[in-house]
């Protein structure tokens, strides 16, 4: 267990950004099956998913890179530990969490928050712009609406 801790911090450590559509990536998770893999990381907290993401979307990855085989080994063999293995290494993995590595995760956290405020915002002037096209295609009666 420790060497897959080891891999899933440095997956963690070595992503700057998150892997693009995280925000789907993430609201997917809040409904995972209750024994999966993802909910057992999702349940040991945001940083600790997060690991587990890079780590998977590293072993799917095209892109060739030191460790990929380890990554995929990895992401295999956690489908079919049961959910105490899975528990006992996500709280590993918090464990492994440091400060530098904590301010990294909070600021991709952080965006996925952002992210879904701006949603919200894009769809209420959606809404607002719908309204007013139909009220410009009403047509005009005697100059009045």
């Amino acid at each position: 267990m420790p060497n897959q801790a080891s891999l899933l911090l440095k997956q963690l450590s070595d992503v700057d950004r998150g892997p693009r559509g995280l925000r789907d990536l993430w609201k997917n998770a809040q409904q995972a099956v209750p024994d999966s893999v993802e909910k057992a990381f999702l349940e040991a907290g945001f940083g600790v998913w997060l690991a587990y993401i890079c780590t998977k979307r590293g072993a799917e990855n095209k892109e060739k890179f030191l460790g990929k085989a380890a990554c995929r080994d990895l992401v295999a063999s956690l489908e079919k530990q049961p959910s105490e293995y899975l528990n006992s290494l996500a709280a590993a993995v918090a464990r492994g969490i440091g400060p530098d590595i904590e301010t990294k995760v909070k600021e991709i956290e952080g965006r996925i928050d952002t992210n879904m405020s701006q949603q919200s915002n894009k769809r209420q002037r959606e809404r607002v712009a719908e309204c007013f096209n139909i009220i410009l295609l009403i047509p005009l009666r005697h100059g009045r609406i």
